[in-house]
């Protein structure tokens, strides 16, 4: 949902106002899309390389995707999280204002 209403509101308004809008919306609605896309399909593939063999130990390609994708997690990850849901909150207190 903010992705989809929230997100793409203030990308439309933040490329208007650009002086460069071509190149912030390839890099924007195409090369930062390949690296979600890239990170969803890495979850997908370590899930199911752990789920398919819950008991056995991990081997050197299931450690990598696993770590690939923060786990355990990385200090900088919450850090991140934590800023992203203290800016979420203040953003939604300054609208209500």
């Amino acid at each position: 949902m903010l992705y989809f209403s929230l997100g793409a509101e203030n990308g439309h308004r933040f490329i208007n106002r650009s002086q460069q809008t071509g190149r912030i919306a390839r890099v924007t609605y195409t090369y930062m899309h390949m690296l979600l896309v890239g990170g969803v399909v890495l979850v997908a593939v370590g899930d199911d390389l752990v789920l398919a063999n819950p008991d056995d130990p991990l081997d050197t390609t299931t450690e990598a995707i696993d770590r690939s994708i923060g786990r355990p997690w990385l200090r900088s990850h919450l850090v991140g999280m934590a800023a992203l849901t203290a800016l979420f909150l203040a953003h939604g207190l300054w609208r209500r204002c």
